[in-house]
């Protein structure tokens, strides 16, 4: 039997290297964020959730092309390589209770096929309700996607959260995923600072030149109808249900004013 393949080619002209420019998210436990760093996004994975804590990503009109989406979702080689436990398709099988809900959209990778594909490492997913998972979270990435125009520079990171004992004493969020060891969150959260042009964090210093939008949402059913608007909350709230610090290259007191904080430093 013979098998051909191909390595699916990368865009020269997709901006790369800033997906953490406006800090990397740290919280007080270091011992859960494995990173992973690919052209396309940096993600931190939890091993004892077996998904990710958050993904983060760049955005702009760089990254939009013409590739169309990949559908090959695959085992984590990232995961592999460092000696731990990966998922494969098979352990999201779960009777359509849960799709494979993408951190970084497919959509924002088609500048390349081999752009578009490593979204679809495993790792990029986490258990979603299809209902959120193709409304208010898919309006919102299609929205983030109409601003990626003019040289803007659009900077996200995405993650769920499991609150503490959500499903009973000791289940934090959902529980896990059936048949795997893949923890499914009550509900998906997405910070994103859009800049007009490439400057970099410490640049940032006038709160008004840059737009903030924060979601919070439940992973639920029901929800397929309701607007992204709905679900709009903002950085310090995302910040202390995760206990991740988002923003932290930029200045502090307009850190202050971006994530919503009560302070007087405006």
């Amino acid at each position: 039997t013979t098998i051909t393949t191909a390595s699916a080619a990368i865009s020269a002209a997709a901006r790369t290297g800033f997906s953490t420019a406006l800090g990397l998210p740290i919280d007080a436990d270091p011992t859960d964020d494995v990173l992973i760093t690919r052209r396309q996004y940096t993600l931190s994975f939890n091993p004892r959730r077996g998904v990710a804590n958050w993904v983060a990503w760049n955005l702009d009109g760089t990254h939009l092309g013409s590739a169309p989406r990949c559908n090959c979702f695959t085992t984590d080689t990232a995961l592999t390589r460092l000696g731990l436990s990966a998922t494969n398709t098979n352990d999201w099988i779960n009777g359509g209770e849960y799709s494979r809900g993408h951190l970084a959209p497919s959509a924002d990778r088609t500048s390349a096929d081999g752009d578009n594909a490593a979204t679809f490492f495993l790792t990029n997913m986490l258990p979603q309700r299809q209902d959120m998972n193709a409304g208010p979270w898919g309006g919102f990435e299609t929205f983030l996607r109409t601003l990626a125009t003019g040289g803007r520079q659009i900077y996200i990171v995405a993650g769920g959260i499991w609150t503490r004992n959500r499903s009973g004493p000791g289940i934090d969020g959902f529980g896990l995923m059936p048949g795997a060891r893949l923890a499914i969150p009550d509900s998906m959260w997405k910070v994103v600072v859009v800049v007009p042009d490439t400057r970099m964090a410490a640049q940032i210093i006038n709160p008004a030149e840059v737009q903030v939008f924060a979601v919070n949402m439940p992973n639920v059913t029901g929800v397929g109808g309701i607007p992204y608007t709905a679900y709009l909350t903002t950085v310090d709230a995302i910040q202390r249900s995760t206990g991740y610090d988002l923003l932290s290259m930029i200045a502090p007191n307009v850190q202050c004013v971006l994530e919503q904080r009560a302070c007087s430093a405006r």
